[in-house]
This record gives C-alpha cells, structure tokens and sequence, in this order.
C-alpha cells in the first residue's frame, strides 16, 4: 500500500500542487494539510480518498500559490521595509551568515498573499482526482507484484500440506508399530486388548484431517481472493490468522518429527505471507 503522487492545477490567479504519500496501515488513516484558506475544503476530501482507497495510512499536502500581478497590487510595502531593515541588523550581527537575496524577502510569508481565494475550488479538486488516480495506479503495480509473492508462499504450503496428508498413512502406521515395540521391551503383562486401546486413543489424539482440511480450505479461498482481484487485504488478513492457528494445533499434535517438520515449515511461510499481505488492499 505504499505509494506516491503528485499532481497540481493552474487557474488565472492560483496555482494548486497536491502530494500524496501512502504507507502501510491496517486500515484507512488519513492525514491531511492544508493551507488555512482551503480548510473548509477538508470534508469532500475525504470523502474522495475514503472512495478511492481502502487501507493504509495516507499523508495529503496541498499547496495552494497566488499567481502574482505584475502591477504588484499586493505587496506589503510596509512589511518588506520591516524586514529589509531586519535583516540588515541580522546580517551586522552576524557577518558570518550569508546575506539575504530578493526572492528570500520576496517569498517570505506575508509579504505576498500565500492563498489564492477561493473560486479555484473546482480546479483544485479535479487535479485531487487525477493526483489519486495516479496514486491508485502506483498502489495497484505494488499490489500485484505483492500478489505474486503471497501465492508463492500459499502454493509452498499447499505443497507441504498435501504431502504431510499422503504420507499421514505411514505415519501412523509407523507410530503404532513403535509403541508395540516400546511396550514388548518392557516386559510386563499388559493385556493385548489394553495396548490396542491405548495405541487406538494416542493415534486418535494425534489425528490431523481435520486441520488439514481446513488449511487446505483457506488456503484455497487466500488464491481465490488474490487472483480476484479487488480489495482483499482485510479478509487476508483473517485468513492469515486462521492458517497459523490450524499450523500451530497441527505442531501441538504432532506424533512424529515430519508432522513437527512440517507444522515449523508452514509457520514460517504463513508468516512470511502474513507481511506481506499487510502491504495488501
């Protein structure tokens, strides 16, 4: 969700520049800054942003120029001699520092009207939507790149699932035959019945189609979304946390180093995925 634009209009008198800083953010958190004049501007711009966007943190600046006459109506006189004189003293206090230039006293505020007036509010908000036009363009390049990295994860964890779910089989198969043996090594009288009981209750414990199930499920619904399109991260998001919850319950009951293998592997890639579903809209 990170992204930048920027994008100005020009009227008779006025000049408006907006820029537009986007970063990661679980939701939609505006910031806005404005020159005083164009505050009353502040409802309909987040009206246009909260259409526009959907998640992160975005930070809008406008700047907002009066196109000087050339009769120089507007000058403040007054103001320029002040700070002419001022800055003579300055600079007989302070020779070191270097001495001040025409545009400096010029463009220093007050001494011309910084803000246009305000009969530029159509031209000022028709370059706000080409600004975030340009902004959702850059978000949208981001998003698809990002896209690809997250499939590439989901994919490496469908892959770890599908093979845990075949081999589960021998697994078992494995975990019963050990604990037969374990139990013949000790060399007590233990009824034939009670040891199956016990083996049946440790595989039935240890027992993982169920959370297999639904990690391939939501895995299946995480590509689903990606290769939708549209504002997905917030549902990403949930998706996420329901995968590394089915990933931990799978390490927790692990009968056998590959199931423990492959519960470590599968937190890793939801979490690296979990990242990067964070830049996400």
């Amino acid at each position: 969700m990170t992204g930048f634009a920027r994008g100005q209009s020009k009227t008779a008198d006025a000049m408006y520049v907006w820029e537009i800083r986007s970063v990661n953010h679980r939701y939609l958190d505006i910031a806005l800054k404005l020159p005083p004049a164009m505050r009353h501007l502040e409802p309909r711009i987040r009206e246009k942003v909260h259409a526009a966007l959907n998640r992160g943190r975005v930070d809008i600046a406008l700047q907002a120029h009066k196109i000087l006459s050339g009769n120089l109506d507007d000058l403040d006189r007054d103001g320029l001699d002040a700070l002419a004189r001022l800055m003579v003293s300055v600079r007989v206090a302070h020779p070191e520092l270097a001495p001040g230039s025409v545009s400096d006293l010029l463009g220093w505020p007050g001494i011309f009207p910084e803000e246009p007036a305000n009969d530029g509010t159509d031209a000022c908000l028709a370059s706000l939507d080409d600004t975030l036009e340009q902004l959702v363009r850059a978000r949208r390049e981001e998003g698809q790149r990002l896209s690809g990295i997250i499939l590439e994860k989901l994919q490496h964890c469908q892959s770890a699932v599908f093979d845990l779910e075949a081999d589960m089989p021998d697994i078992q198969e494995q975990v019963r035959l050990n604990w037969e043996r374990r139990i013949r090594e000790i060399e007590t009288d233990i009824e034939p019945q009670r040891v199956a009981q016990e083996i049946a209750l440790l595989l039935t414990k240890g027992d993982v189609t169920e959370e297999l199930d639904r990690l391939k499920s939501h895995l299946d619904e995480s590509a689903s979304l990606l290769d939708g399109g549209g504002p997905v991260g917030r549902r990403l998001d949930f998706l996420m946390q329901e995968l590394h919850r089915e990933a931990n319950t799978l390490g927790a009951k692990s009968v056998s180093t590959a199931m423990t293998g492959t519960a470590i592997d599968l937190k890793v890639l939801i979490e690296q995925a979990r990242e990067q579903v964070q830049n996400i809209e």
